[in-house]
């Protein structure tokens, strides 16, 4: 996962297809602009946290997909690096999922396998885009919900 979702992160330098509007939303977290925007804000915060500690000052302007990226003043290892992490944690926990199901090894192996290569989720994990936030946190639910079971509701090991 790490090999998929890391390798030439921060290629190309420049905007890339939604990036315009969540690095948009970025920018107006980091410079305190107002924006409308009908999403929860959740996954726009995690990635203005993310640029904050690269150092990005939400000034850039993404407003044209091809624009280039300064690389001095844009973090793009950060920016893009969030989503990034969130969609390789997604396979080892879809793999931990399938085995706390009951899944064979082979069985959990394959399962991880098309969460590793699907092409949709491997895109959206690599530009700053909020998708893998959502993704990360449905399949951390579901395996959540599923290893509870082998405990006593309210019980220590249930908490």
């Amino acid at each position: 996962a790490v090999l998929t979702r890391w390798t030439g992160l921060c290629y190309p330098m420049q905007v890339v297809w939604d990036e315009v509007h969540f690095a948009g939303f970025v920018n107006g977290y980091l410079t305190g602009s107002y924006f409308f925007d009908i999403h929860p804000p959740l996954g726009k915060l995690a990635l203005a946290a993310s640029a904050t500690l690269g150092g990005y000052d939400g000034k850039t302007s993404w407003a044209t997909i091809g624009n280039p990226l300064p690389e001095e003043s844009v973090p793009l290892l950060f920016l893009r690096g969030l989503p990034a992490l969130q969609g390789t944690l997604t396979v080892p926990l879809v793999y931990l999922t399938a085995r706390e199901l009951g899944l064979s090894v082979p069985a959990a192996l394959l399962s991880a396998s098309g969460m590793l290569f699907d092409v949709c989720a491997l895109v959206e994990s690599r530009y700053v885009l909020t998708d893998s936030t959502l993704l990360l946190a449905i399949i951390l639910q579901l395996w959540a919900s599923v290893s509870s079971d082998r405990f006593a509701p309210l019980s220590r090991e249930w908490l």
